[in-house]
């Protein structure tokens, strides 16, 4: 069974701008996050970090269950 994906191999990565934080601003940022500051801060950092752009796609095919190069025998 052999299947070849018609898939391009290549990534198309991008840079993420989110915030590097760590010790005591990342306490911070976490206390906003959780607290009352939450609906402000959310969908802006999902939208510069491309989480909202992967929720918007559709895709026509349905998720496949199996690996792409699946090989029929088991381990």
């Amino acid at each position: 069974m052999k299947n070849k994906t018609t898939q391009n191999p290549e990534y198309d990565l991008k840079s993420v701008k989110l915030p590097y934080l760590a010790g005591g601003m990342l306490r911070l940022f976490v206390k906003l996050v959780e607290g009352p500051l939450r609906s402000l801060l959310i969908p802006s950092l999902f939208k510069s970090s491309g989480i909202t752009w992967l929720r918007e796609q559709r895709f026509d095919e349905p998720p496949t269950p199996q690996p792409v190069n699946y090989s029929a025998t088991l381990a």
